[in-house]
């Protein structure tokens, strides 16, 4: 296998573990930055069946296992407070084959702890200009420098720079509507650390999950019918607005959203999808949310930019062309995201529908289905078929 340098654009979950391979792999990679430094941002993610196994793969499980929240299961209920259905994380996770409830920034801190010697990373660095040739691609940063590399990986992230500049025909599919991520501290609703708490609404799920005794990490998923939430506002104003789209739900939520605090941050977005079409373009590659964001909606995103991470690397071992090697890259991880990009567009109508039949069905689905069957529903929408294996092949 021939030893390259690479550049990974974009120090997220896809472009650490990117870094991680290809650096086990002896290559030198320079991984870059915009942030000034990581800090303890983004929401909960539920990391399940191949994501798993890749992180286990990575040596980095235990370390992950370590900073799990507290939570041994989820309920299910409707806003009014009426418990609909549970799910325990450890049948998941034998149903599954893996499943980790972590926060983002858990995952994310464990990757950039382990990061092999071989990855040089730098914080508060963008790049300015992509120029490929025939001996290697051109990299122009914010600094006035340049650098060639051999081969660069775009891992920035659903709003990526670099599939803007370098994949113009890729476009971002919006899925009607917006999350709401933040921390309530000292929230000190009796809600306990061991079950978090989905409540379904019309045209929204509002998600608890306790971090400790006196911390909770609040999300919130809706539609575009509810008001258009106020982006870049002070927490007093956030704090107003959920009070008033969410008033019809029970004391603990209102409790939480009225415990928002002016120290408190808060992450709004609308939820985007990134269409699974092109990923490489000669000498360069986009990896992840930046080539192929599926969505919470898919409960894969985490899982899938680990799968990709570990696709490009096993790609660029298997072929002395990195030409080659990416656009055989893109041969094996389009097909999946597809799948995984399929999936969500249908559970995006049972999660955020206002239609009476959709709500009927996910009630019935949470409250009357055996769990047998439910393992069984979960394991074909989730793909836990797909391996490790299959993503080397």
């Amino acid at each position: 296998m021939k030893r390259r340098s690479i550049l990974v654009v974009g120090a997220g979950i896809a472009g650490l573990a990117s870094s991680h391979w290809l650096a086990r792999d002896g290559h030198r990679v320079v991984a870059i930055d915009r942030a000034q430094r990581f800090g303890p941002q983004g929401h909960f993610i539920a990391l399940k069946g191949t994501g798993v196994e890749v992180l286990a793969a990575l040596g980095l499980k235990p370390a992950l296992q370590a900073q799990l929240a507290p939570m041994f299961g989820a309920e299910f209920r409707t806003p009014d407070g009426r418990c609909i259905g549970y799910q325990a994380f450890e049948e998941a996770d034998a149903a599954l084959g893996g499943y980790m409830m972590t926060r983002r920034a858990a995952l994310h801190a464990v990757l950039e702890q382990a990061l092999p010697q071989g990855v040089e990373l730098r914080l508060g660095r963008t790049v300015t200009r992509l120029l490929q040739g025939d001996d290697g691609v051109l990299a122009s940063f914010d600094d006035a420098t340049t650098e060639r590399f051999d081969a660069v990986l775009g891992c920035d992230g659903v709003h990526s720079a670099t599939r803007r500049a370098l994949f113009p025909e890729a476009t971002l599919r919006p899925l009607g509507g917006h999350y709401i991520a933040s921390m309530v501290e000292d929230h000190r609703h009796g809600l306990g650390t061991e079950r978090a708490r989905a409540y379904f609404g019309a045209g929204s799920m509002v998600n608890l999950l306790p971090v400790a005794d006196d911390r909770l990490g609040l999300i919130v998923y809706q539609d575009l019918a509810h008001r258009a939430p106020p982006m870049g506002a002070p927490i007093a104003t956030w704090r107003e607005y959920l009070l008033r789209e969410y008033a019809d739900h029970d004391d603990a939520v209102k409790g939480v959203l009225g415990g928002l605090a002016e120290r408190s941050d808060v992450y709004a977005d609308e939820i985007l999808m990134v269409p699974a079409q092109r990923v490489s373009s000669g000498r360069i590659a986009l990896v992840g949310d930046a080539g192929y964001c599926p969505t919470f909606f898919s409960g894969m995103g985490a899982a899938l930019a680990l799968q990709g991470a570990y696709c490009v690397a096993r790609c660029l071992a298997q072929h002395d062309d990195p030409v080659q090697a990416l656009a055989r890259y893109q041969d094996r991880i389009l097909p999946i995201a597809r799948r995984y990009q399929s999936g969500a567009a249908s559970m995006r109508e049972v999660i955020l529908s206002r239609a009476w039949g959709w709500r009927l069905l996910r009630t019935v689905l949470l409250r009357a289905v055996p769990q047998p069957l439910r393992n069984h529903a979960a394991r074909r929408f989730y793909k836990t078929e797909i391996r490790m294996a299959q993503l080397a092949a």
